[in-house]
């Protein structure tokens, strides 16, 4: 119930924020997004425990793969999300500046297809209510029904507005 908790980061490299998802088909499964800082390149990462986070291991396909390693880009802080699909713990996307996706538990990472509405950047956050993922961003709201095949707007009746400043005069 939270009264103690124990470290379980063995393999797990701490990075600026960490986001994590816990597979629901699957407890044992966890897996975790953030970045490093390397030779002054901020370089996506996303970690995977098998066994209920005693041990973790990175997943290479994706920070070894220069068209996608930087979807976190340097805006961790605001724009770092995962989730796993709540019927199978192989299928993973992950959010940031821009999506990425894994169909086989992390061992190879693409960006999601989200055909007929591209969905806006800078993911906040993914939550599954069935087999429905809702994928929130600064551009508003999209859901897909196929993990990322495609997307729905759903932005048609909402009145949102997100405000990057805020001051006052004095006078």
């Amino acid at each position: 119930g939270g009264a103690s908790w124990t470290e379980k980061s063995t393999g797990l490299i701490a990075g600026q924020q960490i986001a994590i998802s816990i597979s629901e088909s699957n407890p044992q499964i966890l897996y975790a997004s953030t970045v490093t800082e390397e030779l002054n390149d901020t370089l996506s990462r996303i970690y995977k425990t098998t066994n209920g986070g005693d041990s973790w291991a990175e997943l290479p396909g994706l920070s070894s793969n220069p068209n996608i390693n930087h979807f976190l880009d340097g805006s961790v802080w605001r724009h770092n999300t995962i989730v796993v699909s709540p019927s199978d713990s192989n299928i993973v996307l992950a959010g940031g500046v821009t999506y990425v996706r894994s169909t086989n538990g992390g061992t190879t990472w693409n960006p999601p297809q989200f055909t007929n509405s591209p969905v806006h950047v800078d993911a906040t956050d993914m939550r599954y209510q069935g087999a429905t993922l809702y994928i929130t961003n600064d551009g508003g709201i999209w859901s897909t029904n196929d993990n990322g095949n495609t997307a729905t707007d759903r932005n048609a009746t909402l009145a949102t507005r997100q405000y990057y400043v805020l001051t006052s005069d004095p006078v």
